[in-house]
């Protein structure tokens, strides 16, 4: 669940035969759930392994959705029980125009260097820009600058969204590279919602992040001074 829990468990703690279920990414955990709603005993929380121990049955659901053929082998790498990781994956193909998986396409990071290629090339004829120039790449990594040099592993949206955009300027948000590479997931914002008065609430975009944290970024997607500044690990 991307916008934030805590009003929903702060509202509903009113009312003892009403029950809320959410979902929240480990990496937003720290980000989005109010400290409180744990320690007073308000949230149980459980920690949910993905696509562990079923593995195959998720990758045929989701190659069956993007109309990809299954390979003759299994895939049963542990990077296969990350639904992000899966859709990815598939996403990536569809991209490319393609139906089956390449040779030497394996690691999460191989796979989202393959993705941030895919939608380079599909934003290229969507929002016309020189293919060549590699727009998409180059905001990534722009970002990835910026959360290093403040050791932190995402941006305020409003600062993400004027560094992305400042490699293809447009007029509107509809047009806008940020909101195409938001639309893609190469992006992804969290919402928070204030409750304010008891009753009014309020919704606020606060980060931007990527979908794979910026040390498992691959190598070569990279400049020799961001790998200096981030201290890429491949994986």
């Amino acid at each position: 669940m991307e916008e934030s829990p805590g009003w929903n468990a702060t509202v509903l703690s009113r009312y003892p035969w009403i029950a809320l279920a959410i979902s929240v990414r480990s990496s937003y955990e720290e980000e989005i759930v109010p400290d409180h709603l744990l320690s007073e005993g308000k949230l149980v929380r459980e920690e949910h392994h993905g696509f562990a121990n079923n593995e195959y049955p998720a990758i045929r659901t989701f190659f069956a959705y993007y109309g990809l053929e299954l390979p003759s082998i299994p895939m049963l790498a542990p990077e296969f029980q990350n639904p992000l990781f899966l859709k990815l994956f598939c996403q990536s193909l569809k991209n490319k125009g393609l139906t089956k998986i390449p040779p030497g396409l394996r690691g999460i990071s191989q796979v989202f260097s393959f993705f941030i290629e895919s939608v380079d090339a599909k934003l290229s004829e969507h929002l016309n820009f020189d293919p060549k120039s590699k727009l998409v790449p180059k905001a990534v990594e722009k970002l990835i600058e910026e959360m290093a040099r403040r050791e932190r592993t995402w941006l305020p949206r409003e600062e993400a969204a004027a560094a992305v955009n400042s490699f293809l300027p447009r007029d509107g948000y509809e047009n806008s590279l940020f909101r195409h590479m938001v639309s893609e997931g190469v992006l992804m914002s969290v919402l928070r919602i204030t409750l304010l008065r008891s009753t009014f609430l309020t919704p606020t975009w606060i980060s931007c992040r990527l979908p794979v944290p910026f040390f498992r970024i691959p190598p070569w997607v990279l400049s020799s001074r961001t790998k200096e500044r981030v201290g890429v690990i491949a994986v």
